[in-house]
């Protein structure tokens, strides 16, 4: 074996990895990626994603329309009927969850204006979907207020446009 001199000029003997350790390295690592191929192609192993927490008891398909004033209208689709107005600087938490939305949206060259879906469930939850990009946004991530918020556009009386 060779011997090393550090930098100070004393000699210390080579520490070689035990072939012991290289080969139980290299079993672990071809028996994890075994594992991840056959759960790939057979699916066991695989736990399934669902859209919500239980059956969806409402929905809504809406559109978010900013006016030239800085407002953003919430539209109910087919009938374009103003379901609220958010003037400028409020609704910040809708304008938080609508900017990566809309993001997104760009970069898979969709289309912006296309309506997204709010979903109500049995146990309350709220999710907002975009059937675009495939996104998904869990209302109660940004809090009670804004679950409320959001839950009021279910029972609100519609403005014709």
């Amino acid at each position: 074996m060779v011997d090393f001199t550090d930098p100070l000029g004393m000699e210390r003997p080579a520490r070689p990895i035990p072939g012991w350790v290289l080969a139980m390295t290299a079993s672990l690592a071809g028996i994890a990626l075994v594992l991840a191929l056959v759960s790939s192609r057979t699916g066991v192993g695989r736990v399934p994603v669902t859209t919500g927490p239980d059956p969806a008891v409402a929905e809504l398909s809406i559109s978010f329309v900013e006016r030239s004033g800085g407002e953003i209208d919430v539209v109910r689709q087919p009938d374009g009927a103003i379901l609220a107005r958010m003037e400028a600087g409020e609704g910040g938490f809708m304008r938080g969850i609508l900017r990566p939305l809309y993001r997104e949206r760009v970069r898979h060259g969709r289309d912006v204006a296309a309506p997204y879906r709010l979903l109500r469930y049995e146990s309350g939850a709220l999710m907002l979907t975009d059937a675009s990009t495939d996104l998904v946004v869990d209302i109660a991530a940004f809090g009670a207020t804004s679950a409320d918020r959001f839950r009021s556009l279910f029972t609100v009386n519609a403005v014709d446009p």
